[in-house]
């Protein structure tokens, strides 16, 4: 029998999770370039033999990332997007426990062509100011997973979510470079409400790595002020809204929404991250 959607995605995600864990465990023991975490976090879960051997959020190489920017100013967490090169893991950027890290990755199941993105800001020893601006950022992103339902437009939803994060004091910075005109705050999960057509399948099945990439990456519909794709019964899509202001560093937290012949799932699993970095203060 065949996973369900929600199960797939959720499978995904905490494999994400769990290789995560073990690479930035690695931190407490010696100090590690951003590039040298990356390499590691790649190899512990590209291990899994139900994921495509390379993310389609490409580049940064391997469709992975973890940055790391140093108190006060945590600069490497102030990027427009990861494709540009500046902002690609650096040989030359050591992570230590105090830096506020932007862990992304973006696996590809192999059958079905889903993607299980994980996005996440962690911090194990922020200032107050910084714990409370993760945490809100964690509350933004589960209030839009709750409001969003089917029948609602994305550009509904996207409307009600800036409410919110204006009313945290705060501003979204979501730009991708394939839909540059408007901010966003999420995309859908290609193939989470439609099958693949044959020849989708036939590049996903013998098509290059960047023809996969391009694939997956022109097939999303982005939750915009300005898409009016309705949401149906049965879907998923990202809320990966990344909240900042003049005063506070960039921080995101990254969930899945999935709904299954209308039962709604909210696909969080980075729970265990925040768990083994001691960071209670996010559900404070």
């Amino acid at each position: 029998m065949s996973a369900s959607l929600s199960d797939t995605l959720r499978t995904m995600r905490a494999h994400a999770a769990r290789t995560l864990i073990e690479t930035l465990n690695s931190i407490a023991e010696e100090s590690h370039s951003e590039y040298a975490l990356t390499e590691t976090w790649a190899r512990y879960l590209y291990e899994d033999a139900s994921i495509l051997p390379s993310g389609w959020y490409d580049p940064p190489p391997n469709g992975l990332a973890i940055l790391a920017g140093a108190p006060p100013r945590y600069e490497r967490s102030k990027f427009k997007t990861l494709r540009s090169e500046e902002f690609w893991p650096s040989r030359s950027v050591i992570a230590m426990p105090d830096s506020l890290f932007y862990c992304y990755c973006s696996p590809i199941h192999r059958r079905t062509g889903l993607i299980g993105d994980l996005g996440i800001t962690l911090c194990q020893r922020p200032s107050p100011t910084v714990a409370k601006h993760i945490r809100n950022c964690y509350r933004i992103t589960m209030e839009i997973c709750e409001q969003a339902r089917p029948g609602m437009k994305f550009s509904e939803l996207y409307e009600w979510s800036s409410q919110r994060i204006r009313a945290y004091g705060l501003e979204n910075d979501t730009l991708s470079v394939t839909n540059p005109v408007v901010l966003d705050i999420g995309h859908t999960v290609p193939w989470s409400y439609e099958d693949m057509s044959e020849g989708e399948r036939s590049v996903m099945n013998s098509g290059t790595h960047d023809g996969v990439c391009k694939l997956v990456s022109r097939k999303r519909v982005f939750v915009s002020p300005t898409e009016n794709y309705v949401i149906p019964d049965t879907c998923a899509f990202t809320v990966e809204p990344r909240l900042t202001n003049d005063d506070l560093p960039l921080a995101s937290v990254h969930a899945i929404v999935c709904f299954e012949r209308g039962e709604k799932h909210v696909i969080r699993e980075f729970d265990p991250v925040l768990s083994a970095l001691d960071m209670s203060y996010v559900y404070d």
